[in-house]
């Protein structure tokens, strides 16, 4: 700090105001933070001697008054902090801090850090106090709670804690923040001391008025109360009948509390708090503070307090250029405070070391995080779990093309934790907690329970550190009571590998407690040991749960308790006068057997139970499920509710009730085959993603498990012309224009063309409703090169092309390309452009009209590469994770909405390319990636028709919008594993479909849907009864395997099952099993490989399994090594090394081999013990 003048003020009443003889100073001096000339006055104490230490009372005035206020006021309050400050030998320090409208904004806080830091410079400070009164009170918290490290007591009075709901001086805070509530929400969050109760490690008093008009009393009150619980040092005097001041007694009783409770100055007696490692402030004019922007970002300056730049390329960075030696530990925490003008993801990129061929930075040394581009301020606060580094040496920021930024600050915080413990079980009903609310979250120890409220949707409560063998204890138990909310959340962290990992499962927020046992092993992070530990009990922020207990333990915790997760219809529609089947799926979620189950449906009046299909079980083992059943008719259309109680002899009943819809079977004339369609379209082309992967029932096996993803076709075999032209009517009667088939072709090898050769192709009415293809071209590295593209365009042009149903676009065929970045890493970005232009030219010389190249695309930057390699237009497949915050492991799917919108903008404003607007059916992929996947919940028709509305808004701009084309994208008619599907199901019936018909066509919203079931057909399920078949052998048929990808067509030959490998990763799964992994130990199998080329190779094959609580990855699999030499080999695999081989298995996957080329034959398979 810069002081530019001094004036010693000897008045005689200032001295009197301090009790005696003490040197006065009125301080200027240069903000750091914009340049400008600030001021606050200081008094020393009487005998003030430079080389001793002394303690500061910072005290801050009220609004409209200034640094005067409490030096020279004879108002209570400012007379006891006078007082105080005199009788205790304190430094008294009185700032502007930006007077006369302050409020402690962005350069208040700034000015009070300096004021601070200089002090310490130029005097032994021991401890720093504040205090102040009315707008003086709200500040001191309010600093007190983004600088913790800084303020060693609090005495706030008639203050509020809570600006976010405080309505008084609006233009005043709305001029020192920047900016109102709802322009900038997270500032005035930031600046709310309620919301962050855990940043107060200092004693904290406060004095309020409960008749207090000026500023309310309540969230002072709160702050207090939540402290306390905490078990924090606070006095509250909170006088019902005041008013807004505080008695001399009452101000001088919390000053001498905060003064009394601080620890003392000695720093070896100060407990742990949380401190900041480092910091980067971008405040003073010119400087960078070591962090180098790259050539892809441009007008860098520092502005206003912060780093204001532009992003022009696909890769704008910012690097720390000095090395850093900083000790790292699991719960730092880094914050970033940005401002942007577009949504996108950034990325932290952190190392341990400067060695390697990045420098040390890899992609698996990164915290990825939303930013939200509504030009306004937000924090992020990003833990890492960088720990296994050991140092943090190097720093990268990446942010994203296309975009303004602000960057006010970057800093490393160190929070205060207890000493790591080996209890990883933690029984809140007796024992008091050491739990701490994060992100928002408070946590309160009551009797018989620790209480935890969110306030933010990403807050959670977080254990002490632990050290916890993750192998030996490997089930999470939790007994708890919640009363809003969908999904709870396990976070943990492991010793060995950095990252913070999650595990969500569905609650029942019912106010009621329930036992949640979790296998931690379907998280394949779930390994070494355990040192971080929290949970995020719902992930309704309004929400307050009760925890009774949580463990890790070796084994599931708990009683037996039953729950009914699904009471339903299993058909749709649901047609009177005709035979249903009600079903009740029954879960053990306890950790103890469940024996002697039995069920009794109760059904209204008008429905009748036709039989009992499977009404008892003799026995669920923690964590299993079944399905009883009963078949039931209306005999008229009605309405109403019916309901099942499923008891058990050694837990307690389980009941659940559902709404029943039963409607008028449709009149139809046509009833031999499908109804001929009647289409209706709008003024867009709509197209709809669509994945050929339902032929078997193994495939269909993982979505069983979701009963209300059923089609109301039934588990079909896909590939039948029949299943197409259901389809087809379904889709050209809602306005759907063609479908995009995934397609998938890797150096000649092709998969899963059923859908599009066998249906499609041979359907009755594929004229009414065109096709194109999505070439999914995710495959291995160096797969794509030049003369690949050739041969798959002149594939495309004698299979594809020439067809009357084919998309054009400008009068070219259409083609979707998924991975673009593999064509750029495989041939070069350079040389894309060149291998596009001759696949175009190979079209024309076929008698087309050239190649409509569409790129698959995530943001801007990634749409303004395409443009750069020669595409014609961009669209995407999903972006699933717009709109969601830092730290969200689940999201609502409204939040989406607004994020595709922001996409679909930033893409037209600052990439010249075509955009076709893709739209989102949804996205929950638990079928195949389990409980611990990203989910967007609470999808609905009527979201997903608001979501098309601002579709069609967008291209009814297009006269202003000349790079939009008259086409959207739906993903997906059935991505039934992903969770995006708008084909008719059990859950929402044709609610998708009618949804698109009402919002992209002018067609009467008033139809009939027909379903086969209508005319007598189907249902056409492939699916067969899952049973405990654990041995195979291929001398006659299959027996349900079948090839899962990169294998050739699988045939019976001499009594083996074979096929070829057509690419790298080859693999066949097995039909749905039901084999209890306690009964076996070994795979074993005959197989023999077989070269092209005659020599014999080395290989290695591998084995994968998934149960009912554990999906299939590399965690579950156990690998062997084969030969390809043409000889016979017995094979003996011992799966159950590996812990995770544990439960019911449901399927098993096998690689038979790594390598592309080998032809394969496989004698007999099977499990032994």
């Amino acid at each position: 700090m810069k002081q530019v003048s001094v004036l010693l003020l000897a008045l005689a009443n200032l001295a009197a105001a301090f009790g005696g003889t003490n040197e006065t100073a009125d301080v200027a001096f240069t903000a750091a933070v914009d340049g400008t000339e600030q001021r606050y006055v200081m008094v020393l104490p009487a005998g003030f001697k430079r080389e001793q230490p002394y303690d500061v009372l910072i005290a801050l005035h009220g609004h409209g008054s200034d640094r005067w206020q409490f030096v020279r006021d004879q108002r209570d309050e400012c007379r006891a902090a006078r007082d105080i400050a005199a009788t205790h030998g304190m430094i008294f320090v009185s700032p502007d801090y930006r007077a006369k409208t302050s409020w402690m904004g962005p350069k208040a806080e700034a000015d009070l850090v300096q004021i601070i830091g200089e002090l310490k410079k130029t005097h032994r400070i021991s401890r720093v106090f504040l205090c102040g009164g009315s707008m003086g009170g709200t500040a001191s918290l309010t600093f007190a709670a983004l600088h913790p490290e800084l303020a060693d007591g609090v005495a706030a009075m008639n203050g509020t804690a809570n600006l976010v709901e405080y309505a008084g001086f609006a233009d005043a805070i709305v001029e020192s923040f920047g900016g109102s509530k709802s322009a900038i929400p997270d500032e005035y969050r930031k600046r709310s001391a309620e919301f962050w109760p855990e940043r107060f490690n200092m004693p904290v008093g406060i004095t309020a008025g409960g008749k207090d008009d000026v500023v309310p009393s309540q969230s002072v009150v709160r702050l207090a109360n939540d402290l306390k619980a905490r078990g924090h040092d606070v006095l509250l005097i909170h006088r019902e009948d005041g008013g807004h001041s505080t008695t001399y007694a009452d101000a001088r009783d919390i000053l001498e509390f905060v003064s009394r409770k601080a620890w003392p100055a000695s720093e070896s007696s100060k407990p742990a708090s949380p401190r900041t490692l480092i910091e980067w402030r971008f405040d003073r004019l010119g400087e960078l503070n070591g962090w180098q922007p790259n050539s892809h970002l441009t007008d860098v300056v520092i502005t206003n307090g912060a780093l204001r730049c532009r992003a022009i390329g696909s890769d704008p960075i910012l690097e720390l250029q000095p090395r850093l030696n900083i000790p790292v530990t699991p719960w730092q925490v880094v914050e970033i405070r940005l401002k942007a003008d577009h949504d996108g993801i950034a990325e932290l990129f952190w190392s341990g070391t400067d060695q390697g061929r990045y420098g040390g930075f890899a992609q698996e040394k990164t915290t990825r995080f939303p930013v939200t581009g509504d030009g306004a301020w937000h924090t992020y606060r990003l833990r890492p779990f960088w720990h296994a580094e050991r140092q943090l040496v190097r720093l990268r920021f990446d942010v994203y093309d296309a975009t303004r930024y602000e960057l006010e600050s970057i800093r490393v915080i160190e929070p205060a934790l207890s000493t790591a413990t080996t209890n990883a079980e933690f029984d809140f009903r007796t024992d008091g907690s050491t739990w701490r609310g994060e992100d928002g979250a408070t946590v309160t120890n009551q009797p018989g329970a620790l209480l935890v409220t969110l306030n933010e949707r990403a807050g959670f409560a977080a254990a002490p550190p632990m050290d916890v063998d993750a192998g030996e204890r490997n089930w999470g138990s939790v007994r708890m009571a919640v009363n809003r909310g969908q999904h709870a959340t396990l976070l943990f962290a492991t010793s060995a590998h950095s990252g913070l990992h999650s595990f969500s499962f569905p609650i029942h927020a019912d106010g009621n407690e329930h036992t949640y046992n979790l296998d931690l092993f379907a998280s394949p992070h779930w390994r070494d040991r355990a040192i971080t530990l929290a949970l995020r009990p719902t992930d309704d922020p309004t929400a307050t749960a009760r925890l009774s207990w949580l463990k890790v333990a070796a084994a599931p915790q708990g009683e037996p308790e039953l729950e009914v997760s699904s009471l339903a219809i299993e058909e749709f529609p649901t047609r009177a006068n005709r035979p249903l089947t009600l079903a009740a799926i029954v879960e053990n979620r306890g950790g103890d057997r469940v024996s002697g189950l039995s069920g009794e449906i109760r059904l209204p009046k008008g429905v009748q139970i036709l039989s009992n299909l499977v009404t008892t079980i003799p026995a669920l083992a923690p964590g299993e499920n079944a399905t009883l059943r009963w078949r039931i008719q209306a005999d008229r259309p009605l309405d109403a509710e019916a309901s099942a109680q499923i008891s058990a002899v050694n837990a307690p009943a389980a009941s659940a009730s559902t709404s029943l819809q039963f409607s008028v079977i449709p009149k139809v004339s046509q009833r031999d085959y499908v109804p001929k369609p009647k289409p209706v379209r709008g003024p867009f082309e709509v197209g709809v993603y669509y994945f050929p992967g339902w032929k078997t029932a193994s495939q269909w096996q993982p979505i069983q498990r979701f009963p209300e993803r059923r089609p109301v076709l039934g588990w079909y075999r896909e590939g039948e012309p029949e299943i197409a032209d259901w389809h087809i009517k379904w889709a050209v009667e809602h306005g759907i224009t063609f479908f995009a088939y995934d397609w998938y072709w890797s150096r000649g090898a092709r998969q899963l063309e059923h859908a599009l050769h066998d249906g499609y192709f041979k359907a009755r009415y594929r004229s009414m409703l065109k096709f194109c293809l999505l070439w999914a071209n995710h495959n291995a590295p160096g797969s794509h090169s030049l003369d690949d593209c050739m041969d798959v365009t002149r594939f495309w042009i004698a299979n594809y092309f020439q067809r009357p149903e084919h998309v054009t676009v400008d009068g070219k065929p259409l083609m979707i390309i998924f991975a673009p970045q593999r064509l750029y890493e495989d041939l070069g970005a350079d040389k894309v452009r060149a291998a596009f232009d001759q696949m175009r030219a190979e079209c024309v010389s076929a008698g087309l009209k050239g190649l409509y190249l569409v790129a698959c695309v995530a943001d801007a930057a990634q749409a303004r590469e395409a443009a750069a390699a020669g595409f014609d237009g961009v669209t995407g497949y999903t972006w699933p994770h717009l709109g969601v915050t830092a730290g969200e492991f689940r999201a609502p799917f409204s939040t989406i909405l607004d994020g595709y919108r922001r996409n679909w903008q930033h893409m037209l404003d600052t990439a010249n390319i075509s955009l076709l607007p893709p739209i989102c059916g949804g996205w929950d992929s638990r079928p195949w990636h389990g409980e611990n996947d990203f989910i967007r919940y609470d999808r609905t028709p009527e979201l997903f028709r608001q979501h098309l509305r601002n579709a069609r808004q967008l291209l009814e701009s297009r006269p202003a919008n000349p790079r939009l084309r008259n086409v959207l994208i739906v993903e997906a008619w059935n991505e039934w594993g992903e969770g995006a599907y708008i084909e008719p199901h059990r859950e929402f019936g044709f609610g998708y479909l009618d949804a698109i018909r009402e919002a992209l066509t002018d067609a009467r919203s008033a139809h009939t849907d027909f379903a086969p079931t209508d005319i007598g057909r189907g249902p056409f399920d492939v699916v067969s009864s899952i049973g405990n078949q654990t041995s195979w052998k291929f001398n006659e048929n299959d027996g349900g395997w079948h090839g899962l990808m990169n294998v050739s067509t699988t045939g019976i030959t001499n009594g083996a099952l074979t096929f070829r490998t057509t690419a790298g990763d080859p693999a066949l799964v097995s039909p749905p099993l039901a084999a209890r992994a306690a009964e076996f130990g070994k795979l074993r199998f005959r197989m023999r490989l077989t070269a092209g080329s005659g020599s014999s190779v080395t290989d290695h094959g591998q084995i994968y399994w998934s149960s009912e609580t554990i999906p299939e990855s590399a965690a579950t699999s156990a690998s062997f090594e084969v030969i390809a030499d043409g000889k016979w080999h017995e094979h003996e695999v011992d799966v159950a090394k590996n812990p995770r081989w544990r439960g019911r298995i449901t399927r098993l996957r096998f690689d038979p081999c790594e390598q592309s080329g080998l032809k394969v034959e496989l004698d007999w398979l099977r499990l032994t013990p």
